[in-house]
Parts: structure tokens; C-alpha cells; sequence
């Protein structure tokens, strides 16, 4: 969730497709050690899809 926001998230893990490297990521972000564009930017890797945001967005553009 962007800062100062909540977030409703599902996982759904299924064969075939690691996952734990993309929760990490999760958590180095949330401690500031990564940065969200590299959530953005491992989307394919993991396989993962985002519904757009106006809140992220705006979140995001605060951050730069």
C-alpha cells in the first residue's frame, strides 16, 4: 500500500513459479533498502499484475 493508505491483497501461489524472492522484495522496499520501481520492474519475472492506483501514483510521484 502507498504511505498513509490500506491495501486488500491476494496471494495466490501455484506450481511452477517461485515466489519467496518476490515477498522479499516486499520487505527490503518496506524497509527502504528497494525501491517500488523494483517491484514494477520484476512484474514478468514473478509474474505478477497490478490494478492501477490513483494513490500509488500519487505516492510514487511524491517519492521523486
Amino acid at each position: 500500500a502507498a504511505p498513509g493508505a490500506e491495501a486488500d491483497v491476494l496471494f495466490v501461489f501455484t506450481p511452477g513459479m517461485p515466489r519467496f524472492d518476490y515477498l522479499r522484495l516486499l520487505g527490503r522496499v518496506m524497509r527502504g533498502e528497494a525501491s517500488p520501481q523494483e517491484i514494477k520492474e520484476s512484474s514478468e519475472h514473478f509474474d505478477n499484475h497490478y490494478v492501477d492506483s490513483p494513490v500509488w501514483h500519487a505516492a510514487l510521484k511524491a517519492m521523486q
